[in-house]
């Protein structure tokens, strides 16, 4: 059960970043420039999380959830163009003045959801990931 949840860890690592980003957010004046920098490394961690992953055909919840080489490719994928989403926003983000702490959250969040819709084996595993992620 417990190599079960393994396969999990990218979901359940985001997860605690997200709720721990956001605590930092909330307690910290002016934290845009932190949490950024904070989900950048948290992507990154997370990367490196689904690159040292096995790569042979897991199921947990009774199948619902799967996990696999290509579904640790098409993470890995959402990863790299989650980084060059926020790194390319940064000067529009500048120039216009509206560098508010929930952007790169709101950002994780919606990684969190394709995640789950990406490695879903289970219509109620894949509505979840697409609520999560608009």
């Amino acid at each position: 059960m417990i190599n079960n949840l393994n396969i999990l860890l990218p979901e359940v690592f985001l997860s605690i970043s997200i709720f721990s980003v956001l605590m930092i957010g909330v307690y910290f004046k002016n934290s845009y420039n932190l949490v950024n920098k904070l989900t950048l490394l948290i992507l990154i961690s997370c990367l490196f999380i689904i690159i040292n992953s096995s790569n042979e055909i897991n199921l947990a919840f009774s199948d619902s959830f799967k996990s696999n080489s290509f579904t640790n490719f098409i993470k890995v994928l959402i990863i790299l163009s989650s980084i060059f989403v926020l790194n390319i926003s940064q000067e529009f983000i500048k120039e216009n003045k509206i560098s508010k702490f929930e952007y790169p959250i709101i950002i994780l969040i919606s990684i969190l959801g394709m995640f789950f819709m990406v490695s879903s084996n289970d219509i109620i595993l894949f509505y979840l990931g697409l609520e999560l992620q608009s």
